[in-house]
């Protein structure tokens, strides 16, 4: 993400993970988002693709998760002014946990903000490994995370078989 957004040349830098897809009207959601001066970035609400019970809920839940202070998260493809990007000093150099910190960053400067749209993201990870074990993992990094455990222990818990 750090190379990707150092090499982009336009006023919006958008981070996306490959297996997330943007909507038809992700461009105007983005553009009436940055009428305000104050939005320095922002993502979108997501679901999942695939049919599943997850999908019950899972804008809210994105939705909320924001709400309550939380970051964008990687799979709601967070997007960003350039200008502000550079000046807080580029996407975060860490192998996990990265856009915890560039919201940390991108807040002390601006207003972030759910864009009026819905990204769709893949089950991948949960049906590979199983769902209750998939959130179980992503909770437990997020909490170690908030205790101080380095994100190169993060990156290795998280990666465990």
């Amino acid at each position: 993400m750090r190379l990707g957004a150092a090499q982009a040349t336009g006023e919006v830098v958008m981070l996306l993970h490959a297996d997330t897809w943007l909507p038809e009207e992700a461009g105007r959601a983005i553009h009436d988002c940055l009428l305000d001066p104050e939005v320095v970035g922002g993502g979108f609400r997501k679901t999942f693709r695939e049919r599943h019970f997850l999908r019950i809920g899972a804008k809210g839940r994105s939705a909320l998760l924001f709400r309550l202070g939380g970051p964008i998260l990687g799979d709601q493809a967070m997007w960003v002014r350039r200008e502000v990007l550079e000046r807080i000093g580029g996407v975060p150099n860490m192998p996990l946990m990265e856009e915890f910190v560039l919201c940390q960053k991108l807040r002390a400067v601006g207003r972030l903000t759910l864009a009026r749209a819905t990204v769709t993201t893949s089950m991948r990870r949960f049906q590979k490994r199983g769902i209750a074990r998939t959130y179980l993992r992503m909770w437990r990094v997020m909490f170690r995370y908030w205790l101080g455990t380095s994100t190169d222990d993060l990156a290795k818990l998280y990666e465990a078989k």
